[in-house]
């Protein structure tokens, strides 16, 4: 099987005006330029927000596992003992039943 071929100035083209050159080319070069520096400049600020929201989220869960606890009472257990009727000096509130 032989390939014929068509002649050798029917193959080449001239891609060269197909692309810019000159000042086509330093305007067509400056946009791209803009554009990656923007998009450099989102992809930065994307990276701090989730950099610092992943800080919050690793301070969250440590404060969370190794944080203290404030309890505040409505009311306090020598209140509640004191009207039951015993005194809070002597009896505590977890010594008293759940009916009373």
């Amino acid at each position: 099987m032989s390939m014929t071929s068509a002649p050798l100035e029917l193959q080449e083209k001239d891609y060269s005006e197909l692309f810019p050159d000159g000042t086509d080319l330093q305007r067509q070069l400056g946009g791209r330029k803009r554009r990656e520096g923007f998009a450099r400049l989102i992809f930065v600020l994307v990276l701090l927000v989730t950099i610092g929201a992943l800080a919050t989220l690793l301070y969250t869960i440590t404060n969370a596992a190794f944080g203290l606890t404030a309890i505040v009472n409505e009311v306090e257990p020598e209140a509640i003992v004191a009207a039951v009727g015993y005194n809070p000096e002597e009896v505590a509130l977890a010594d008293l039943s759940k009916d009373e």
